[in-house]
């Protein structure tokens, strides 16, 4: 099975199981396991209460800050070329206050990170379910070193691959988590982010 039926599955069942409105919870938090989506595992989940100290830095973005509302933060290692050994690491910012969307933020330039600025900045305070990824390596948005010359499977994670199962995991993580499937889903990104998109797209209607 792969990552879009089993996200169509997964749609599915939770929609019937979900509440009229859906949140999240510190216990909801400490036992996230995500389950049955494959190629995808999950590497941490840590509850951050309202107002509690949020910092975190990677070599792409970074954020220091003590006014987000309460949100789990849910890390994933996607395996995006089984036969490569490649994978992308995914994060899913889950906040209590839900509005029932998800929101992916694309990167700029070369960059290899998870967006947490942005993820903190735009996604959780407006109540989305934030999705960002590394694309598949781990680089500052101006370091295209490790594309070359001819890391070829790593530009297809950079170009469209990573983003494109990231948002299905995603998807998935948030459905499981609130026990709601997303009723929409947004992506925000501009420059390389925004052309990451349209690759997606063109790639499946699923993203």
């Amino acid at each position: 099975m792969n990552l879009i039926s089993a996200l169509a599955l997964l749609t599915s069942a939770t929609t019937t199981l979900g509440d009229t409105t859906a949140g999240g919870s510190e216990a909801a938090c400490t036992r996230s396991s995500p389950s049955d989506i494959p190629d995808v595992t999950l590497t941490a989940a840590t509850y951050f209460p309202a107002n509690a100290r949020v910092d975190i830095t990677n070599l792409y973005s970074f954020i220091n800050t003590t006014g987000l509302p309460a949100f789990c933060r849910v890390e994933l290692k996607i395996t995006t070329n089984a036969t490569a050994g490649s994978f992308a690491n995914t994060e899913v910012w889950l906040p209590d206050d839900w509005n029932g969307r998800t929101l992916t933020i694309g990167n700029g330039g070369v960059g290899g990170g998870v967006a947490v600025f942005d993820l903190g900045g735009i996604a959780v305070p407006q109540g989305f379910a934030g999705i960002s990824t590394n694309t598949g390596h781990n680089s500052t948005a101006v370091d295209g070193s490790w594309a070359g010359p001819h890391n070829d499977n790593a530009i297809v994670d950079w170009g469209w691959r990573a983003v494109h199962l990231s948002v299905l995991a995603g998807k998935a993580v948030a459905a499981q988590y609130y026990h709601q499937a997303p009723k929409k889903s947004y992506y925000a990104g501009c420059s390389t982010g925004s052309k990451k998109s349209k690759c997606s797209l063109t790639a499946s209607t699923e993203s």
